[in-house]
């Protein structure tokens, strides 16, 4: 059994009842605290006594679904949520949350210790019994493997069923960025049918009136003027479904709402805190600072619960990417995920919780919800999907930029493996945009990969197993950039592992697997040819998923070279024993999940002679 104390306002604390179980990841426990009498509570930790050196590695899952994560030595303190993972050797540790219902929780993680603290916020609670957040715990699980059961524990738990329908179309954010008009929108549901069964079209931030959170969840009257309801109808008649960007929880002090609903902000007092923003660091408490709204006020929910309704009814949206909802819990200040937004009643989480749930009853079951910017266990069971990275482009007005445009490439992929258990289990994922351009977008992103660095990131798009919605400008793309996004424009739906969930420090081996069939990758992060290995342990039939180069027969490693910054994937096949048609060539999945047959671009394995021939 995982052993724990528990310390109440940092004394220890025995007024606790406790449920555990053991489940396929590890022990589930449920801790209740027992008040005996009216008490003030900051926060309430749980402790597990560990024994690491700090050379030990740890899994990192940031603190939203729109952070880095990573796995790094844990040679200092490091606070996280959601999930975090602790190796060294033989010796590991993995505690998860299953719950996310009232109060919000960090990891704190030293070599010694992990602290799964409780934030109570300095609120009185009354006599009465308070359930504490579930979660599950394993000293003998590590990695993928705790991972991958976490989730099914999840999936059972919280009874998930997700859309079969994975979504394919466009997205107007990671090129035209809050630039977007209809004309654009218009011109790119046209370029779509090009690509036969991608129908959604996703307008970002740009649509709305009074700017990115004004709160006016409305048409921008100038670029927008024919008005959505009417744009929606004209989408519908080519075929294609309309989706919308909204941050309905966060408000912009410079925005008609702010002033003419200042009793919507939270207030401490007298006093009122932002959550983020002010300039292009979004840590100066100036104009453009954004403020969270007061979650527990009843007209702040109503106007949330109005906006999604229009979108619905008036516009017949049914996708919402729903943006910055972690700043409803945490705030940014000085780039510090410390500072949490407090309620002046409910704890946090509950008062978020309410607020989604109530969306969720808003447009209904059948719609498609997307979290981005969001708490990753508070989402479960309200939203059908999450970002599982970070933008893939930044936009930076004065060009000074933290990482480069590769740099955010490699950590975004780092991101999609490393969650990838998520996907298909827990939700839909979402990699964020297709982008395979050699040029900036209409704003200064820096993105301006090489024809090899965009194969990259269109590979781990399709290795995702979720969404693809191309963000560009379709119409001025060269055919060798357009020729990549027909290679991956519809994704079947499985995502591929880490083959080392701890590869240290960074993932570059990772496998997809269907039956008989793995999809094998390997990255090259360097700025140098390199000659790589893919493991195999299996008599195999060879194939080069982007050439559709038939490579040969293999009954061990594959060595291969690898351009600076690019990868190379593999269709390996299982050798059969009797005359098949063992691939195709119509995509970079190779017929992964069809069902072959002999038509011209396929490839056939030939019992009798021990050999493949391209019919």
């Amino acid at each position: 059994m995982v052993n724990f104390k528990i310390t109440l306002n940092g004394k220890e604390a025995h007024n606790l009842f406790l449920i555990s179980e053991p489940v396929a990841c590890g022990e589930r426990f449920q801790l209740s605290l027992i008040l005996t009498e009216d008490t003030v509570i900051d926060e309430l930790d749980v402790i597990f006594p560990l024994d690491f050196t700090k050379e030990a590695l740890i899994y990192n899952n940031g603190f939203c679904t729109n952070d880095f994560a990573f796995v790094t030595k844990l040679s200092d303190t490091l606070v996280s949520r959601d999930i975090v993972m602790i190796k060294e050797q033989d010796k590991c540790f993995s505690l998860a949350m299953a719950s996310g219902n009232t109060f919000l929780t960090r990891f704190i993680s030293t070599n010694d210790q992990v602290i799964l603290r409780h934030y109570f916020e300095g609120k009185t609670y009354k006599k009465g019994n308070y359930p504490l957040e579930e979660f599950v715990a394993s000293d003998t699980l590590c990695g993928g493997r705790f991972f991958s059961l976490y989730c099914d524990y999840l999936k059972e738990k919280f009874n998930i069923k997700l859309p079969e329908h994975i979504n394919t179309g466009w997205s107007s954010w990671s090129c035209l960025y809050g630039t977007v008009t209809q004309e654009d929108v218009l011109t790119a549901a046209k370029e779509l049918d090009q690509f036969d069964g991608a129908d959604l079209i996703q307008i970002d931030d740009g649509w709305q009136q009074d700017g990115t959170f004004g709160s006016n969840w409305t048409k921008n009257t100038q670029t927008f003027s024919m008005g959505i309801e009417a744009l929606s109808k004209e989408l519908k008649e080519q075929n294609k479904r309309l989706g919308l960007w909204f941050a309905p929880t966060m408000m912009s002090n410079t925005s008609p709402y702010y002033k003419e609903h200042y009793d919507h902000n939270v207030f401490y007092g007298d006093r009122i805190e932002r959550s983020f923003g002010g300039n292009a660091a979004l840590c100066a408490n100036n104009d453009g600072s954004i403020f969270p709204l007061d979650l527990e006020n009843e007209e702040v929910l109503e106007f949330i619960e109005s906006s999604f309704r229009n979108a619905v009814e008036n516009y017949d949206c049914h996708y919402f990417k729903i943006d910055f909802l972690v700043r409803s819990l945490v705030r940014c200040v000085n780039g510090s995920n410390l500072p949490n937004v407090t309620y002046n009643s409910q704890p946090s989480v509950r008062a978020y919780q309410n607020c989604m749930k109530r969306i969720r009853q808003t447009v209904g079951d059948d719609a498609f919800l997307m979290a981005c910017g969001a708490p990753i266990t508070e989402s479960i069971g309200v939203f059908n999907a999450i970002r599982t990275s970070p933008d893939i482009t930044w936009v930076s007005s004065k060009g000074n930029r933290a990482y480069t445009y590769w740099q955010i490439v490699e950590k975004d992929i780092q991101n999609i493996f490393l969650r990838s258990y998520y996907n298909g289990k827990v939700f839909a994922v979402d990699a964020d945009a297709l982008i395979v351009r050699g040029n900036m977008g209409r704003k200064n992103d820096d993105f301006t990969p090489t024809l090899e660095e965009a194969r990259t990131w269109a590979t781990t798009i399709a290795l995702s197993g979720g969404s693809v919605l191309i963000n560009e400008e379709i119409e001025k793309l060269p055919p060798e950039r357009l020729a990549l996004i027909k290679e991956v424009m519809f994704p079947i739906g499985i995502a591929a592992y880490p083959e080392d969930f701890f590869e240290y420090p960074s993932v570059s081996k990772v496998s997809l697997f269907a039956g008989n069939k793995r999809i094998a990758a390997k990255y090259n992060w360097d700025t140098e040819e390199k000659e790589c290995t893919i493991f195999n342990n299996k008599c195999v039939l060879a194939f080069d998923c982007w050439s559709k180069e038939y490579l040969g027969e293999y009954d061990g490693d594959i060595s291969l070279n690898i351009a600076p910054h690019g990868v190379r994937a593999l269709l390996l096949v299982e050798k059969p024993d009797t005359d098949t048609v063992v691939a195709s060539c119509d995509d970079f999945y190779m017929g992964i999940t069809k069902e072959l047959n002999e038509e011209a671009g396929s490839y056939k394995y030939i019992a009798e002679t021990n050999s493949v021939i391209k019919l």
